[in-house]
């Protein structure tokens, strides 16, 4: 059972009209929240698709997983962003196909973790990878790219990295104990 604020928390990020006794009305939220997040750099490009078509057929390739975090669902997801890895907006803005689906998977496992008292899956969080923004970047001043137009080796660069500093960093709680890399994103912001 989950107290007040937490509930008020819930409501505030998912929605005052969400039924929150319906995991699959939480689990659409979580979901459009992380595209959302996405969207910080994404809305510069003509992305296929508008949020509620992504969002369900992202959320089809999660039930299609089991809820299972893989990175091959990132490979999966870049699927919601067109045919060609490189996305090309105004001014020579790009971003990756690549960059933008690591943003809406590992977000959306992030947010599942959040709202895990709402949704009745077994989730394993332990194996999830950080989500790559400007505030994780920040701490890797090596990593030049920006998450918007990552490449999948600078990727595997980053999340070692944060792995490497998880396995340095003082014993965590046992909550951030299994979440794998996605802990840094907690600890972090």
């Amino acid at each position: 059972m989950t107290d007040i604020r937490s509930t008020f928390f819930a409501r505030s990020m998912l929605g005052r009209k969400t039924n929150m006794i319906d995991q699959d009305a939480v689990i659409k939220q979580c979901a459009k929240l992380a595209y959302r997040d996405m969207l910080t750099a994404g809305r510069f490009f003509p992305l296929p698709g508008i949020i509620g078509d992504n969002c369900n057929r992202f959320i089809e390739m999660l039930e299609k997983a089991n809820f299972e975090y893989s990175r091959k669902l990132i490979d999966d997801a870049k699927t919601l962003f067109g045919e060609s890895e490189v996305i090309l907006g105004k001014d020579n803005r790009y971003a990756t196909r690549f960059g933008l689906a690591q943003k809406l998977v590992n977000m959306t496992f992030k947010y599942l973790y959040v709202f895990s008292n709402y949704v009745d899956k077994a989730i394993d969080y332990s194996g999830c990878d950080c989500p790559l923004d400007s505030v994780v970047l920040a701490h890797f001043p090596e990593i030049k790219c920006s998450w918007s137009k990552i490449s999948p080796e600078e990727y595997d660069e980053c999340q070692k990295m944060i792995k490497e500093r998880l396995d340095h960093t003082s014993p965590l709680n046992d909550d951030m104990e299994s979440l794998g890399n996605l802990a840094f994103d907690f600890d972090v912001w």
